[in-house]
């Protein structure tokens, strides 16, 4: 695999997503646990101050935002516009992220639920 031979997995594209943003815009479970695993950083953030959790979350990809929070993303982060993940998930009406960040974080005692 091309991580193996030295690849740059933090590379960004212009808007400033990376791999890791990618793969959770587009539900690809698989390559966030990879790259994750490799030690690309969950924290990093785009062009608009989003990180791959916040992406994740407003596609509705429910199996991304819990392994993201597994690998210590941060729900608290805001970005441009000042919206958390929590945020992001009731404006675009993905309820079943919702609830499960309420529980998340009622349950870590993470971030208030707005």
């Amino acid at each position: 695999m091309l991580l193996g031979q030295g690849a740059i997995a933090d590379t960004a594209n212009n808007m400033g997503n990376n791999p890791l943003m990618l793969a959770a815009q587009r539900g690809h479970t698989d390559i966030i646990s990879l790259l994750a695993d490799k030690a690309v950083s969950v924290s990093i953030r785009n062009n608009r101050s989003q990180t791959a959790l916040m992406l994740a979350t407003e596609a509705g990809h429910l199996p991304d935002v819990k392994l993201l929070l597994h690998h210590g993303s941060n729900p608290n982060r805001r970005n441009l516009d000042g919206k958390n993940s929590i945020v992001i998930a009731r404006q675009v009406g993905q309820l079943h992220i919702v609830d499960f960040l309420e529980q998340h974080a009622n349950e870590n005692k993470l971030f208030k639920v707005f």
